[in-house]
């Protein structure tokens, strides 16, 4: 197989990404060195936030056209469309999730003159966020995360004065450059948490106030228990089943000869919240695994001792106020 010739990454991956170069098979990917293989990858990646960031600005000015006080003269309507946002998937081919998306960040990254920007201020000619505008038009930060980026500063805007509004830009727009969605998702809550502590407890209320728990039995004979519990609610219960199920594991592992336990750890999950129930009603066995556990929660002491502030429970992402942990 002969190797492929040499190539610039950034000019193979916008010429692909813009539809103008060859079709690649399978065999043209399979001789790429592994070097110009992870270059072209990185230059499509590249190449698709900058798309995308032209999509957003696109179907920003589509939904601006399509606004409900042009009536039956806007845009996605003379489309036969109910909503811009429908009218974007359509154009993508995407979900209605990634259609909205894609609206939010063009409309926080393009600016508006006609619109106020978040916390009712007149908007400049500008992007609401200009340090996020300029990172997802360069494709530097995708729309997911700068999707994720405006709608938190949209909610902390009320709550925050506008250098402290700024600074939280900064620092989201330069953990996005290096973080993963997901990770990205959990320093947003963390920083959220600290510049809008009302906000947070009025979450956590909602959250504890919605939390429940069913049992029912299927039509298969098997009880189904369907629940969600807040944080702070799940934390012993998390602690235990995982302690129970951790402790399993290790005899499991340093078991040597004897009846090997082939138990899931879902399986032992369930089995461990029976043990538990079974030990609280009375039962006397001693079979019930009961492992030493702890719930291990993290905060700041002069946060603690006054009651303000915000940390984390071992085992959760979510932010938690300092007045649940010393619950």
């Amino acid at each position: 197989m002969s190797p492929a010739p040499p190539f610039d990454a950034e000019q193979v991956a916008s010429a692909l990404a813009a539809g103008a170069g060859e079709r690649w098979g399978a065999t043209d990917w399979a001789s790429l060195p592994r070097e110009q293989l992870l270059a072209v990858h990185r230059g499509l990646g590249a190449a698709r936030r900058r798309v995308d960031a032209v999509l957003a600005a696109a179907s920003a000015e589509i939904a601006r056209r399509s606004e409900s006080v042009n009536g039956a003269a806007g845009l996605a309507r003379r489309e036969g469309y109910p909503t811009p946002v429908r009218l974007v998937a359509a154009a993508t081919g995407g979900t209605t999730a990634e259609a909205a998306r894609l609206i939010a960040v063009g409309q926080a990254t393009l600016g508006d003159p006609e619109h106020p920007t978040p916390g009712g201020a007149p908007a400049a000619a500008g992007p609401a966020y200009p340090v996020l505008a300029a990172a997802v038009t360069a494709g530097h930060v995708s729309i997911d995360a700068a999707s994720a980026i405006a709608a938190m500063l949209g909610r902390v805007s009320t709550a925050v004065g506008a250098e402290q509004l700024a600074q939280a830009e900064r620092q989201l727009v330069e953990r996005a450059l290096s973080l993963p969605i997901d990770k990205l998702s959990v320093v947003i809550r963390q920083l959220e948490a600290r510049l809008d502590t009302d906000g947070l407890h009025r979450m956590e209320a909602a959250r504890y106030e919605s939390r429940y728990l069913h049992l029912y039995e299927n039509r298969s004979g098997m009880v189904v228990i369907d629940g969600q519990l807040d944080p702070v609610t799940a934390a012993p219960v998390r602690a235990m089943l995982d302690a129970i199920v951790g402790d399993l594991m290790r005899q499991r592992r340093d078991a040597v000869g004897g009846t090997r336990d082939e138990r899931t750890a879902p399986q032992m999950r369930a089995d461990a919240l029976s043990a538990i129930a079974a030990h609280a009603i009375g039962c006397q066995s001693q079979e019930v695994p009961m492992p030493s556990t702890t719930v291990v929660v993290r905060i700041g002491l002069d946060e603690l001792r006054e009651g303000t502030g915000v940390g984390a429970i071992d085992g959760t992402n979510q932010p938690v106020s300092a007045g649940e942990l010393r619950r």
